[in-house]
């Protein structure tokens, strides 16, 4: 089913891509397993594991296509006018990558 999900990627279909980004203050994960808070950190992994899976499943997604997935098209559905795109008056949000 993987497959479909890049199928829907590529076409524009799926127009944007999200994590559920949660992390906590380490006090509220000193509890047992049942009780800990179940978000953590993992932001920083997020672009290139995304450029791996576009490489590994011969998408023919761009760096573009990625900061639409991650940051546009997000930025849109939420209503951030001010985020998601480099633009002269808007907030100036964004990454330099070397994908190697």
């Amino acid at each position: 089913q993987r497959e479909k999900l890049w199928e829907g990627l590529s076409s524009g279909l799926i127009d944007m891509i999200a994590s559920d980004h949660s992390p906590c203050e380490p006090s509220m994960r000193r509890h047992s397993i049942k009780e800990a808070w179940g978000g953590l950190s993992g932001l920083q992994y997020q672009l290139p594991a995304t450029w791996t899976a576009v490489k590994r499943n011969n998408c023919s997604a761009t760096e573009a296509d990625i900061a639409k997935w991650w940051s546009l098209n997000p930025a849109k559905l939420a209503g951030l006018s001010q985020r998601g795109s480099i633009e002269p008056g808007k907030r100036a949000d964004f990454v330099a990558w070397d994908p190697g």
